[in-house]
């Protein structure tokens, strides 16, 4: 082979190397791309995801507290309750009464001797009541 065929051939070499390292290139740089789009693409998805859960999380924070507010009110209300029950349903209260009347309270003797007569005594022997 002379030295003009191996020179053509080197020359070719180097050309078809050349062309292998732009195309190298090019691959690296789309590639890097389409990482880049893929993160991006995940990264959304990621935002979007945490974006639901965190709505999620509000609702059930909102129905938390709702149902906390609600059992504090009842908490409130059911003592009241209970006392208006009790009073209710209590059977009331009387004050208690002497189950003989006043003026039976002393016997017929001791009536005879603390009120006065309107009659007279009668007078015997002696001058003796009877």
């Amino acid at each position: 082979m002379s030295i003009r065929t191996i020179d053509h051939e080197h020359e070719r070499l180097v050309t078809m190397v050349n062309q292998l390292m732009d195309e190298r290139e090019i691959l690296h740089r789309e590639n890097e791309y389409l990482k880049a789009k893929l993160n991006q693409s995940i990264l959304m998805e990621t935002i979007h995801e945490m974006k639901r859960e965190r709505s999620l999380l509000l609702k059930l924070l909102s129905n938390l507290t709702i149902k906390i507010n609600q059992d504090e009110q009842l908490q409130g209300v059911k003592p009241r309750m209970k006392e208006n029950n009790a009073n209710i349903l209590a059977s009331p209260v009387y004050p208690k009464l002497n189950t003989k009347p006043v003026h039976c309270n002393n016997s017929l003797a001791e009536q005879n001797l603390t009120f006065p007569r309107h009659n007279p005594p009668i007078k015997t022997n002696n001058n003796r009541a009877y």
